[in-house]
Order: C-alpha cells, then sequence, then structure tokens
C-alpha cells in the first residue's frame, strides 16, 4: 500500500492543488457575482407582485457571511394597505436541492411577522396571490387522472419538501376577515431544527380564545413522526365545570364553536404517523393516537357535558381514487373497552359503506364503569357480574339503500345485576310518578298507579286497543327482546334516502323508557342510553312485557294536554277504555306518533280527514287482519264526541305539509 501511494503521491498533489484551486475560483466567483444575481432576483420576485396589483420592498437586504441572506423591513401591500410585514428574515439556499433543480431553503428564520388578510363584499386582498394570470397565454395544461389519494399525497409531500430543514417563526400574527366574523392566529415561537418541532399557537375565533402548545418529532424524507398537542390557557367555552376535572384548560376547537356549536376541553393530545406512503396509486397510512380527558359539549349530542377520560386508537388502511378503507387490524379503545373495527367507504358508480364494529369480551363491571360520563348518567353506579360484548354491521349501497343490511346486539355471557345505579330501573313495577313534559317544558305530574282515578289497569283495556297500538308502533312487542332489528334496518334506509334522520325505528320499550327514565330533549346521548336500558330491562327480565303495554298506554300523549288511555277514551269518545270498540281504538293508535297535529285532522262533521295517512294505514291492517269488517275498509267516522271538533280551523297545506314532514305512514 506504501508504495502505490508513493509511485502516485504526484498524481494526488496535482489533484489537491485542482480542486483548491477550483474552490478558490469559485468562491471567488461567488463573491463577484452574488450581489447582481440578488439583485437581480429581488426585481424579479418586485415585477411579479407588481404584474398582480401588489407592492413588494424592504428596508435593506444583504449576504450575511457566504451564503446566508438577511432582509430587514420586508413588506407585501395592496394601494398602500399592509397584507405582510416581516421585519426580519435570515434564509440559506440549500446547495444539494439547487444541484438537483430544485430551488430549496436549508434555512429560514422569520422575526416579528404580520399577516392581513381581508376576503369581504367589498373586496379580497389575496386573490390575485393564488389566481393565475390570466393575460398570458398558456399552453392548456393535460388533464390528470389522479384520484384523491394521490392529490393528498401530492400536496403533503410538496409541503414537506418545502419545509426547510432549520426553520423559526418568532411572534407571528395574522388576522382573517370576512363579512361574517373575524379570527386572529397568533404563533409567539415555531422551530423546526433537525426533525425536531416546538412551538405554541392561539387562535381567537370571533371573541374565543385557544392556546396551544405543541412539541415532537417528523421525518420529512418518508412523512412519519409523532405530535403532542396541549391545550394551555382558558377560553370562553360554554362547557360546564365538572369538579373531578377542574384542571383542564377549556378549549374551542377553530372553526367548531361558530360553525358546529362544538366546545371542548382535554388535557393532551398525541398523534403518531406511523406511515404514509403512496404506491401505484394507493396511499396506505398507519396513525396511532391518544387522547386524555377529552370533554364535549354540543347541544345534539347530549344535555351535560360528555367526558372521555382516556382513548386511545390505531388506524390503519388506504386511499384509493374514490374509495376510503379501514382494515380489520384498526381499533380503538374507550377507557377499558376495547374495539376493532373495519370501514369500507367507496364514493364511486357503486357508492356504498360497509362497517363493522366489535367490542372484545370484558367483565360487566369493566364494561359499565367505561361508558363515557354524561351520557349513561341513570347507569352510573351500576354493578354486574359477567361478562359484555358489543357489535354492529351494517353494509348499505347508495342506489339501493332499502336493501340494506343491520345488525347490531349487546351480547352477555352470564350477566346479570347485583347493584343498580342511580336510577332504579325496577320502579315501573309498581306505583310511581312521572312528569309529562313538551317541548322540554314540565306541564304536569301524572301519578301512574291506582290512587289515579285515570288509571288503567291491562284488564281493562280491549285487547283491541293493545292490537292497534302495537300495529301502529311495534308489531312484534310481546315476541322481540327490546329491539327489532327490521324496524332498525327500514329507519337507516329511509333516512339516507332522505338525507335526514326522518325516522327513529323505536320499539314500544324503547319509547317507555324514554317517557320514564330520560330526558325529552333529542340528543345522541340520549338515544344511547336508551338502547342500554332498554336491553337492560329486558335481558334481565325486569319489568314483564304485559306491565310496560299497560305502563306504556297509562303514561303516552293522545292529544294537547291528554296523557294515557283513560284520559283519551273520555275526552275523544265520552266512555271508559273497558268500552272501546276496535275502530275506536284505531283512532286513539293512530294519534300516537303526532298527536298534536292528528288529532286535528278532522272534517267538519267529525270524521277523519283524508290527510291522516297513519289512521288509514291501521285501519287497513286491521280489516286484512279480520279485526275489523270489510265494510269498514273506507270508513272514516269514529264517533267522536262534538266538543273534540266543533271548535276546530282547517290547517293550510303548507302548515301541514311541515307539520308531517317527517311522519312516515306505512300501509303494511
Amino acid at each position: 500500500m506504501r508504495v502505490w501511494l508513493g509511485r502516485h503521491r504526484k498524481t494526488f498533489r496535482r489533484f489537491g492543488v485542482v480542486a483548491v484551486t477550483t474552490a478558490l475560483l469559485s468562491l471567488g466567483v461567488w463573491l463577484t457575482i452574488r450581489h447582481t444575481l440578488l439583485d437581480r432576483g429581488w426585481k424579479i420576485a418586485q415585477n411579479a407582485a407588481l404584474s398582480k396589483g401588489y407592492t413588494l420592498q424592504c428596508k435593506s437586504m444583504a449576504f450575511d457571511g457566504l451564503f446566508h441572506i438577511q432582509v430587514q423591513g420586508l413588506a407585501l401591500t395592496m394601494e398602500g394597505k399592509p397584507l405582510l410585514q416581516i421585519q426580519e428574515t435570515q434564509a440559506a439556499p440549500s446547495f444539494i436541492a439547487l444541484l438537483q433543480g430544485k430551488p430549496r431553503l436549508r434555512k429560514l428564520h422569520l422575526l416579528k411577522v404580520a399577516v392581513h388578510l381581508l376576503n369581504t363584499s367589498s373586496g379580497c386582498n389575496y386573490r390575485n396571490l393564488i389566481n393565475t394570470d390570466q393575460t398570458i397565454a398558456k399552453a392548456p395544461k393535460p388533464v390528470r387522472s389522479d384520484g384523491e389519494s394521490q392529490r393528498i399525497y401530492r400536496a403533503v409531500s410538496a409541503a414537506m419538501d418545502w419545509l426547510p430543514s432549520d426553520f423559526k417563526l418568532l411572534k407571528l400574527k395574522a388576522d382573517y376577515s370576512t363579512d361574517t366574523g373575524q379570527w386572529v392566529i397568533h404563533i409567539p415561537h415555531m422551530l423546526y431544527q433537525g426533525e425536531r418541532i416546538d412551538g405554541s399557537l392561539n387562535i381567537k375565533e370571533n371573541g374565543c380564545f385557544t392556546g396551544f402548545a405543541f412539541d415532537g418529532h417528523l421525518d420529512r424524507s418518508d412523512i412519519t413522526g409523532q405530535i403532542r398537542l396541549r391545550p394551555y390557557a382558558r377560553g370562553n367555552s360554554n362547557l360546564r365545570s365538572t369538579p373531578m376535572e377542574s384542571g383542564l384548560s377549556r378549549v374551542v376547537l377553530p372553526l367548531t364553536l361558530n360553525r358546529w356549536g362544538l366546545s371542548a376541553q382535554m388535557k393532551e393530545v398525541n398523534v403518531q404517523v406511523r406511515q404514509f406512503k403512496m404506491t401505484n396509486g394507493v396511499l396506505a397510512f398507519d396513525l396511532e393516537g391518544d387522547l386524555q380527558s377529552l370533554q364535549l359539549m354540543h347541544p345534539k349530542l347530549a344535555v351535560d357535558t360528555v367526558l372521555f377520560p382516556r382513548c386511545r386508537g390505531r388506524l390503519r388502511g388506504n386511499v384509493r381514487a374514490h374509495q376510503v378503507e379501514f382494515d380489520s387490524t384498526s381499533g380503538f379503545q374507550i377507557q377499558q373497552i376495547p374495539c376493532r373495527f373495519y370501514m369500507l367507504w367507496d364514493r364511486g358508480p357503486q357508492a356504498r359503506l360497509d362497517l363493522r364494529i366489535t367490542t372484545s369480551k370484558i367483565s360487566a363491571n369493566r364494561f359499565l364503569g367505561s361508558l363515557p360520563i354524561g351520557i349513561f348518567r341513570n347507569l352510573q353506579g351500576m354493578k354486574a357480574q359477567g361478562r359484555l360484548h358489543w357489535f354492529l354491521s351494517l353494509q348499505l349501497e347508495d342506489r339501493q339503500p332499502e336493501h340494506c343490511r343491520f345488525r347490531s346486539a349487546l351480547v352477555s355471557d352470564q350477566f346479570r345485576i347485583t347493584r343498580m345505579g342511580v336510577t332504579n330501573l325496577a320502579k315501573m313495577n309498581g306505583a310511581f310518578a312521572h312528569t309529562v313534559t313538551q317541548n322540554g317544558v314540565s306541564l304536569r305530574n301524572l301519578w301512574v298507579g291506582p290512587e289515579n282515578p285515570m288509571y288503567t289497569p291491562l284488564q281493562q283495556i280491549p285487547v283491541s286497543m293493545q292490537q292497534a297500538i302495537m300495529t301502529g308502533e311495534d308489531g312484534d312487542f310481546y315476541h322481540h327482546q327490546g329491539f327489532y332489528p327490521e324496524a332498525f334496518r327500514r329507519s337507516i334506509a329511509q333516512n339516507y334516502r332522505k338525507g335526514k334522520f326522518a325516522r327513529g325505528g323505536s320499539t314500544i320499550t324503547m319509547q317507555l323508557v324514554k317517557n320514564v327514565f330520560l330526558n325529552p330533549r333529542k340528543t345522541i346521548a340520549r338515544k344511547a342510553e336508551e338502547l342500554l336500558i332498554t336491553w337492560i330491562i329486558e335481558n334481565q327480565g325486569i319489568t314483564s312485557k304485559a306491565r310496560m303495554m299497560e305502563v306504556y298506554l297509562n303514561v303516552i300523549e293522545f292529544g294537547s294536554n291528554v296523557w294515557g288511555i283513560g284520559e283519551a277514551s273520555r275526552y275523544y269518545f265520552g266512555k271508559h277504555p273497558s268500552a272501546l270498540d276496535p275502530i275506536e281504538s284505531v283512532f286513539l293508535a293512530g294519534l300516537v306518533p303526532r298527536p298534536r297535529v292528528f288529532q286535528n285532522l278532522l272534517e267538519p262533521d267529525g270524521t277523519v280527514s283524508s290527510k291522516n295517512g297513519n289512521f288509514i294505514a291501521i285501519r287497513n291492517r286491521f280489516v286484512r287482519r279480520g279485526l275489523l269488517p270489510q265494510e269498514d275498509s273506507n270508513r272514516v267516522h269514529v264517533g267522536l264526541l262534538r266538543s273534540v271538533y266543533r271548535h276546530l280551523q282547517p290547517m293550510d297545506s303548507a302548515t301541514l305539509a311541515k307539520e308531517l314532514l317527517d311522519v312516515d305512514f306505512e300501509d303494511y
């Protein structure tokens, strides 16, 4: 080796001299022309801004060292009004990127940045910056067949590519004003150096303040990393105070309060990106997250604040042109309830949804103790033996929603309640006080028991009345376990077809639970608690079917301030419920879905209007089943007292259409 080095020593020296000389000459040339290049680049930028109606200026621009550029007092204005102001900018190019023909920055430091964006009816000060110059003739761009996944990946990749490896932002304030509100973003500091991220962010949206601190790491080469987000200041949220979580920071998530009325409160959020990769037009992703002490408040979610003490999950799947899929290894955990789920959402020509969720079989106490606080208030403190698990399966096609497939059940293994929770679910077995409400307002207390002179035991209620109620509300009441899967399936299909919640699919048991145990306000939380209480009552046999039917007929509304079958039979027909005949039972059952509307659908002579489709559907079913004679197939005179209809004014068609908008008539 030494001999070989000795022979080529002169050659190495010559190469060394050439390399040093070339480097010195290149350095000399760079020092000679760099100011000229900088001036030329600046003039190009100024002319480009001027062509779009903007003025680009700076107080000074110079090199700081060999390659670093320092700019003082940079300002972009439109008609003399500032759009962007930066007190100090330090930048350095990436020579590796330049050699690859990609002008990129290796370093970018910004100090005291002010951004003013305006988009009102009087004008928009940034539109010309994002619009291309239409005055210059350009060759038409080829139509790209990229799918949504490719566009997402390309946008994220471009953002990561442009992000300098040494980025520092200090004291940024950006405000955005529209005709409907104002948003202010304040970033005290944001750093990205190497792979480390650190910073803080304040957002003020129409007077609501939100503050976050964040840190983590990000690998730009394969777009993986981990971010931790922590709220650190109180804002003007509408959340209620929760003693057990009094140390939390109140947060108004950006754009959510004013747009959707949603407020949130949390301690910390951790998100890890394990994979974000594009292969042959398919974007594969693997995300993992952990969220501590999440509280949500929304009028359609729950009456009270909903608390999820600990949630974590992992989403794995892929995105194609018109399709998003979470594979079966995806899952999440709420407290101690682990769940696995699969979802396929295809938005292409054959649009469809395939959703499957299943929880692990765990002890009943772990299951009940892990339910979100604020949703299942009546069950708090409940203890039980055995194990529970829940599953849901839904397949829905856009073109044929009526053929959707739906299965859901809470499955028990030797489940038995050992202690009731806050509410005694067995209270319907004896006499009890029931508060009747209308539009969320308490009207009066109704005693459900023999002490009430209007109370009617089941043996005094005609079988035809029970049959009419089941025909209109729940035909399989005496045979199902609180749920009628086919009603749920039809409900999902109809709600999807109409694009809103037009039908609920509730059974008599569910309606009874809603009336006796729950707040009447329609929320997601109330529906969830309604389903679980219904399952517990039916599964444990807490109340018999006969008793449930008796209570139901004695508490449901049959018209304005008419509650229970005892009041209804006397108000409409002047008789005791035991004397009701089948057509009268059909009329009363037909009132139940919308009693204060249907009680007015009468003609001047007291006959039932043809607009009362619910009465007609139940009547026709009774005729087909032989519960009414054939000659009653068109009967509309039911023998109402004159006092029921003499004061009625005809309901105009517009009002009627609005009132019946969400009513579903089915002639079985």
